[in-house]
């Protein structure tokens, strides 16, 4: 018998074959375009990097920007270019990487006051440092050391306190709600001091009040005090660390001094906007681990007063976290709004 040609159970069949071709057609797209990815990270950087930094040029964190990037480049083999945008309190920096394509090519290098101190004290910031930017590594920690004019007479956190409760004294900072102004609030409370606090815009005016005796005390780090206290321009107190600095051998800490719990060293590393490719993000972390171990990076950073510290995408994060977590807290006690 001769078979006939049933229309309606061919279409019937056809349908049945849909969800399998749908399937295959996903399952191969999914291939095509992981495929693609994979490829793509392999293959990074193909182009130049652009390294957003929230300070201005010549700043003790710009060199460190400047130094990694250039031996990045060179490592790397195309151009990393650093690009200051500087501005509220470091978001204007932060929020530009943040809309950035998740490609690995916008870098920020970061460090608490923008990240950590800026969000607790802006009511405005539109992000959330963890949520919306992956660390990628820690490359260097600033220690900070608090400095007074000479003519104020002290030396140490002692002679400090008695010349602080016989008269007013004052110190000046990088802004109202900086990491510099909160950490002297904190240490004003730790030694029951009320020391009137003294806003600037940018940390140069602050240091040039300072040198001209405009203004009594600050806290500086390291790197941007350095050359100037070993001119006799400023008289160096206590380093905010746990350990003295090499550039200043002989500047006990707050804590060799009994004042517990100021060791805060300012941090600084790189930040790629959520979403970034893991793969990436491990190159890159590994790239600026290969640059900070070079003898001639390690020895200009460390000529300033830098620490070079290396720490990768899960120890920094944690490290960030830590001050994101703290800082509020810090914030809410001094009682420090800025919007």
């Amino acid at each position: 018998m001769t078979p006939t040609f049933d229309p309606q159970h061919r279409a019937s069949g056809l349908r049945a074959l849909l969800p399998v071709c749908r399937a295959a057609a996903g399952a191969l797209a999914l291939s095509v375009a992981g495929l693609a990815a994979a490829q793509s990270t392999d293959a990074w950087p193909q182009r130049p990097l652009q390294v957003v930094a929230p300070f201005s040029p010549g700043a003790a964190t710009d060199q460190i920007t400047r130094t990694v990037a250039q031996k990045l480049a060179d490592n790397l083999g195309v151009a990393v270019v650093v690009e200051n945008r500087t501005g509220a309190a470091g978001r204007i920096a932060a929020e530009a990487v943040i809309k950035s394509a998740p490609d690995g090519y916008t870098v920020l290098f970061g460090e608490p006051g923008g990240l950590a101190v800026a969000p607790a004290v802006y009511e405005s910031t539109s992000f959330e440092t963890l949520r919306d930017l992956i660390p990628v590594a820690q490359a260097a920690a600033m220690p900070m050391v608090l400095v007074a004019h000479p003519s104020l007479g002290v030396r140490n956190l002692d002679e400090l306190v008695k010349a602080a409760k016989a008269r007013e004294l004052d110190y000046g900072t990088n802004g109202t709600g900086s990491v510099q102004h909160l950490t002297v609030e904190t240490l004003n409370s730790r030694l029951g001091l009320k020391m009137q606090h003294i806003p600037y815009r940018g940390g140069a005016n602050v240091l040039t009040d300072l040198v001209a005796g405009q203004i009594q005390l600050s806290l500086l780090t390291v790197p941007t005090a350095a050359s100037y206290i070993q001119a006799g321009q400023i008289v160096p107190l206590a380093v905010l660390d746990t350990q003295r600095s090499a550039a200043l051998p002989d500047v006990p800490t707050a804590g060799e001094q009994g004042v517990s719990g100021m060791d805060l060293p300012i941090w600084g590393g790189f930040f790629v906007p959520a979403g970034t490719p893991h793969a990436i993000v491990a190159k890159l972390s590994a790239e600026i681990e290969k640059a900070l171990q070079d003898p001639s990076v390690r020895e200009r950073l460390t000529a300033g007063g830098n620490a070079v510290v290396y720490r990768g995408p899960a120890d920094f994060r944690a490290l960030v976290a830590q001050d994101v977590a703290r800082w509020p807290q810090v914030v809410k006690e001094a009682g420090v709004k800025a919007d």
